[in-house]
């Protein structure tokens, strides 16, 4: 079983610490027959980071041009842009030769995307659990049927703004969706 590890060096400005696992595991190498068309795939990741921002604070007064000016800048830290500090997705699944089912979870714990256009300090979104399950059927040579759902959880993407008061921002409903498909080749 292959093991590999990787590194990378922190760029100056900034401090990234963390660790990711994973793992995929098809119960074919312990078993034969039918438990040994079924597998795991997961991963869990967990980092810390830091950097220091700089941002102007709220305008004291407008130019000329009617931008705000006279804020002074303020030194934040917080984590990296666009990372959560904790991750997960998991897999589990059946194949065969005709049918394959899979059902997946993935979490991402809340983190910044920007600072703000408005002068709040950051906005970001708060965590998000999701749920995709797919079946697939082989019915001749030629004929696949499939069935899939995403977002089986109903999961809201909930964005907020100011991280010192966390004001809803967004309240994004995409819902769950089912798809249902044939493949035919030809």
């Amino acid at each position: 079983m292959p093991i590999e590890f990787r590194t990378t060096i922190n760029g100056e400005g900034a401090s990234l610490k963390g660790v990711e696992l994973s793992l995929q595991l098809p119960f074919n190498i312990f078993t034969d027959g039918i438990f040994g068309n079924f597998g795991i795939i997961g991963n869990v990741t967990l980092v810390e980071s830091d950097v220091d921002y700089s941002i102007t604070g709220p305008a004291l007064a407008l130019n000329a041009a009617g931008n705000p000016t006279g804020g002074a800048p303020e030194i934040f830290t917080q984590p990296l842009i666009n990372l959560a500090k904790k991750s997960a997705n998991g897999t589990i699944y059946y194949e065969d030769g005709k049918f394959s089912a899979r059902a997946s979870v993935a979490y991402r714990s809340g983190y910044i995307d920007g600072v703000s256009a408005t002068r709040n300090i950051f906005e970001g979104y708060n965590s998000s659990l999701n749920v995709d399950a797919s079946i697939r059927y082989q019915l001749t040579e030629e004929i696949e049927l499939s069935l899939e759902g995403t977002n089986l959880t109903d999961d809201f993407r909930e964005r907020w703004n100011d991280e010192g008061t966390r004001r809803n921002y967004e309240n994004n409903h995409f819902g769950r969706v089912f798809m249902a498909g044939v493949r035919v080749k030809l």
